[in-house]
Formats: C-alpha cells, structure tokens, sequence
C-alpha cells in the first residue's frame, strides 16, 4: 500500500491525471470525518482553485476562507477544534501543488496518514458535479484578530516579501498598522510567479531592494507563509538566527532543532545555559517533541519557528509581528550578540537510486571525514522531492569544500555505476552520465554531461557534453560548452574550448583547438593550434568532413576548410580552403654549410 503523506502533506505536480487522486482523497475525507465542520484555503497557484473544486465535490459542512495561509489554517482548526485543509505546496515552485491536513491545529499522525491512504487505494474513481461555494469572512477575520494581538507599532518602516503567495490579499493593511510607510513587495500573484525568484527561498531579491531604500531590515514569507527570513541591506539570516534571538529573550531552558540545524547555534545556546534537543528534519517531529515534553520553542533553519503557546506550527507573519516588537527595544546587532554561526551548506542533488546514500563506501566516507575533521555531515531523502539532501557544518570553510566535493563524487560514482581507479576523482553535483563510464586518475568532471561507453584518464571537462564510445586524455581539457560527438580519440595535452567535434576524428596529442565547428573523421596533427583570437575578438573556424591536418599547422580565424582537403606539416593558414584542396604554407628551406659553427653553442669557453 502506497503512504501518499510525505513530510508535510501530500504534495504533487498538478495535472489532469492528479484529479482522480484528488477525488479519491475527498471521498475518503468524507468518510473519515463524517459530519466534521472543515474549513478549507488555499494560496495563489494557478491550480489551486481547481483543486478546491475538486477536494470539495464530495464533502459536506465545508467552510471555504479563500486566499489564507497555512498556519491561518491551523488557527482556525484549532479554535473551532474541526478539521482544516490547506491547499499548497509550501515554497516550492507553482507547478506543484499539496494539500495539508489538520485536526483540531495539529497535523495528521503517522497512523491517521496510513488509514486515509489505504481509503484513497480502496475508492473507485467517479464522475462528479463541483459544488458552489460562498466565502466566508467572517470565520477568515477570526485570524485577523488574531494576529492584531501581537502587533505593534513601530518608530521604524520595514519592508516584506510576500513571495507571491497566501498573504498578498490581506498583509499589507496589517503592515500599515505597525507603520505606514512599510513597504510590500512581491504581492501580485498570477497564479505562475509564487515563490519564483523571491520570499524566503530567494531572500537576495528583497536584499537587494533595501540596498536601494532607506530601510534596513525586511521579512521574507514563503507562499504558505509558514517559514520566516529576515535580511538586512547586508546579511540574511537564517531561522536558526531568529531562533537564537526567540530562545535568548524567552528565556526558555530547552530547544527544540533539527539534525541540518548549524552547530554554532548549539554551542551558542550552551553559552547562555540553554539546552537543545535534535529531532529530525521536519517542523512535524519539532511539533511532536515539544508536545510531548511540554517544550514551548523549536524551529529549522528554513525560518519555519514554532513557538507552541502561540500555535502548533510556523507562523512568518506571528513570528515577524514578535520580532518586530524586539526591535522596539534592542537593536538586531543587541539580539544575535552571542551568537556565532559555523560555515554549512545545504545541497540538494538528484540521484537515479535514492538508496545510494545507503551504500557501505558512502557510509564509510562519512565516518573517516567526520574522524579527520570533525566535521558534521547529514544525508537524508526529502521528504517533499525525488532527491536527497546534504546538509554539512563546520568552522572551516576549506574543510566544508573538500568534504562537499569528496561526497558528492562518491555518491555520482555509485549512483552512476562508474568504474575508477582513484579516489582524486571529482563530480559535481550538476554532472550526469550514461552507461559503462571508466573514469581514470585524476579526472574532474563539472557541469558536464558523459554518454555511454566513455574512457577519461586524468583529465578535465567543464560546462560541456560528452557523446558516446569516445577515449579522452590523459591530460585533456574540454570546456567552455564544447560538444564532443561520437568514437572520437582525444588524445595527451589537449585542449578544446567552445567547440563541436563530430564523429570519428582523432586529435591525439599537443593540440588547441578553440572556437570550432569541425567535421567527421578529420585527422590533427600533432601540435596543431587554431589561432582564434586576434587580441581583441575570437573568431569561428569550420573544418569539413575528412580533413588531415599535419603536425605542428596553425589555422588563423576566421578560416573555412571544406571537405577532403590535405594540410601539409608545418603550415600556417590564413585563407580558406576549397574541397579536395592540398595547402602547404610554410617558407623554403635554406641551407648554409659551414655556417653553424659561428654560433655561441659552438664556441669553446
């Protein structure tokens, strides 16, 4: 049986095949909460009212609030103690689309996901009739009021990115009353533009514009305004920042964080005697964790911060409306003092076999990095996405680099079934491969796709593509968007740069070739150098099918050499070629006997 609930929700991108789905889990709703009161929003997709008309067609007693966001949802829920249904995929793009449940505030348990999956699996899909539905305000408004309880005003204007999303129809009244001059960006949804290029996946849009305001610090929502960013004109900070500023003033004993939360925050809360605890990735495990143990504070560093007297889940409008009432008082530089963050990244890479992270030589890469260099390493699967993720923490940002490269190489070699010989490989996480690749020595791969059938020895290729049955170095550099077709041998010290190799051709050893469109089954010399570049400009050369170019040959560009022509050795070429055409180009030899002896290497010391 198939669990549809990820880590927060069902999530998908939206199609016509994704209805039956929809239908199917609206059936199975108005089975599990027969005769329940459900209040159902969504955010700004273009899907998303589709899928309301849909998720509806089979329940009844529904309230719709329209446009709101997730934890507007989850106040609702919990004050009415009904069942509430959010509609969106969180940050993610707009193609995508979800649905979040909730119960009495608080999400589905693990159990509750199970019995509502194996209901989905066990209902026919129907014909249905959409049913008409009338916005109701007032219970929308509740939220509102809400919020207003915690909102002050302020002296200073701020600036908020709604990401296209939930809040764009109702924030900036709100905002006006903590100060009128605040400024809202990002707010005019289209259905397409949700979280593109902005919010809090994409805080440098709104850093950017404060470089060019007069306001120092803004607030980035997501579209479901469930997670929080606050930038200044010169930083971003993360919510393991805010966290930090919420536990310090609270003055909570415990925190709750997750297993990519930056060790500095750990260290730093040590300092001034509070305590965290680590769950995994999830603000549902935080939720969890502090339900069970009667903590009040937990958050991720994706900015989604629970403070659990206030409600069960994330809130970036709650959490931007209590930040703001600090700021009153002390300056941001006054809340972070305290707190130093280590150097990480979050990477998120695409694998053919998600079980790869699971292999014994990725597992025993792990344990000898984190020996060497005490450096903390998380891999995990996402939970909303067919990838994984890998989360890595450390003082040093050298360390963080090498430790970066060295697995994501180990994970693309695996993954891909690539044969090496050494482990000073390395892949980038950009990189893709067909089948039966030897990489040998020292090989760097970046950005690059490799066909099938392919041999690499000791040599770079960067931002290009690699076709299939080809042999590459040793000692070989191919860049620059270079397209290397097929059964192709390139040979010792060779580099090609923003060029086509078609198939068939040889260049084997000593050899530029720069700005190239070359043909099939054409034959370099050893030592051949196309002059592309005059100083100022570079410039095309093409090279037809069947060419042999004899060693030590210099083509000028912009030159045309046409099908079938012979290059003597030696030459240097300045006009095109015709077809069929033998060019030799190089000054007559003299000889002048006796005459050696007059030079220095000859003379006696």
């Amino acid at each position: 049986m198939n669990n549809y609930f990820g880590t927060d929700g069902i999530r998908f991108i939206y199609q016509e095949k994704t209805q039956e789905l929809i239908y199917k889990l609206s059936k199975s709703l108005s089975l599990f909460y027969k005769d329940k009161k459900i209040i159902i929003g969504h955010d700004t997709r273009f899907s998303s009212r589709d899928i309301l008309l849909i998720l509806t067609s089979q329940l009844e007693n529904v309230i719709y609030v329209g446009n709101i966001s997730t934890p507007g949802i989850c106040y609702l829920s919990k004050k009415h103690k009904s069942i509430g249904i959010m509609i969106t995929a969180s940050h993610n793009p707009y193609i995508y689309n979800g649905i979040k449940i909730f119960e009495k505030g608080y999400k589905l348990k693990n159990k509750k996901q199970i019995k509502l999956s194996s209901l989905i699996e066990q209902i026919p899909f129907k014909e249905f009739k959409v049913k008409q539905l009338s916005l109701n305000r007032n219970i929308f408004n509740e939220y509102i009021l809400f919020l207003k309880k915690y909102l002050v005003k302020s002296n200073f204007s701020y600036a908020f990115d709604l990401a296209n999303g939930a809040t764009s129809s109702y924030f900036e009244e709100l905002s006006k009353l903590i100060n009128v001059n605040n400024k809202i960006y990002f707010s005019s949804p289209d259905g397409k533009n949700i979280n593109n290029g902005c919010g809090a996946i994409s805080p440098t849009s709104l850093q950017n514009i404060l470089k060019k305001e007069d306001i120092q610090y803004g607030f980035c929502f997501d579209g479901d305004a469930d997670r929080l960013i606050l930038v200044s004109k010169e930083k971003i900070y993360s919510g393991d920042e805010l966290l930090y500023i919420f536990a310090k003033y609270q003055k909570v004993k415990k925190v709750v964080i997750t297993k990519i939360t930056n060790r500095g925050l750990i260290e730093s809360l040590k300092k001034i005697n509070i305590k965290t605890k680590e769950v995994d990735v999830g603000d549902q495990n935080i939720l969890l964790y502090l339900k069970k143990h009667h903590l009040t504070l937990g958050g991720e560093s994706s900015g989604h911060l629970i403070d659990y007297n206030l409600l069960p889940t994330g809130d970036a409008v709650l959490n931007a409306l209590m930040l703001i009432q600090l700021l009153n008082t002390y300056s941001l530089s006054t809340l972070l003092e305290g707190y130093i963050p280590y150097q990480e990244e979050l990477i998120s890479l695409s694998l053919n076999h998600q079980e790869t992270i699971n292999n014994s030589l990725i597992n025993n890469l792990i344990i000898e990095l984190k020996n060497k260099f005490n450096i903390y390493i998380n891999i995990r699967k996402s939970g909303t996405e067919n990838k994984i993720r890998i989360y890595l923490c450390h003082q040093q940002k050298n360390i963080l680099s090498y430790c970066k490269k060295k697995i994501i190489t180990y994970l693309k070699l695996i993954d891909n079934e690539i044969e090496f010989n050494s482990l000073e490989v390395e892949i980038d996480q950009n990189s893709t491969f067909g089948k039966n690749i030897c990489l040998i020595g020292n090989t760097i791969i970046h950005n690059s796709f490799i066909g099938d059938n392919n041999i690499i020895n000791n040599s770079s290729i960067e931002d290009s593509s690699i076709g299939n049955n080809n042999i590459i170095g040793p000692y070989s550099r191919i860049r620059n968007n270079t397209k290397i077709h097929n059964n192709i041998r390139i040979g010792n010290f060779v580099e090609i740069k923003k060029s086509e190799i078609n198939d068939e051709t040889k260049i084997a050893h000593l050899t530029y070739i720069g700005d190239c469109k070359c043909g099939k089954n054409v034959n370099f010399g050893c030592g051949t150098v196309i002059c592309n570049y005059d100083g100022k400009h570079k410039y095309l050369t093409e090279i037809g099918n069947k060419v042999f170019i004899g060693c030590n040959t210099n083509l000028i560009a912009p030159i045309k050499i046409e099908n079938n022509c012979f290059i003597a050795a030696g030459s240097t070429l300045t006009t095109s070629l015709k077809e069929n055409c033998f060019a030799i180009a190089r000054a007559k030899q003299i000889n002048k006997n006796g005459e050696a002896k007059k030079y220095p290497y000859f003379q006696e010391e």
